[in-house]
């Protein structure tokens, strides 16, 4: 880790994806996620807690959000990569 992470970001929650990938591989992450460098987690805002995260799994894995992704995603080699800008 390179700074303190807050406890309620341990503990909420998440969607999860790998940092490089050939698709959208998005996966529902319960509390207690311990991510390293090779995820990107998701968390919501205080704002949007109330929504279902299965809702924003839904639209993240879709097809039409894969096609956006292998056009506006940065290549790397024959994957992508999923970092926070084009997420």
């Amino acid at each position: 880790m390179q700074w303190p992470r807050s406890r309620k970001i341990l503990e909420a929650p998440c969607l999860a994806t790998p940092r490089r990938a050939a698709h959208n591989a998005f996966v529902l992450a319960g509390a207690g996620l311990m991510e390293n460098s090779d995820l990107a987690v998701l968390i919501p805002k205080p704002d949007f807690a109330y929504l279902d995260l299965r809702y924003f799994l839904g639209v993240l894995n879709s097809r039409p959000l894969d096609l956006w992704m292998a056009h506006r995603g940065k290549p790397k080699g024959l994957l992508r990569e999923y970092f926070s800008t084009p997420l």
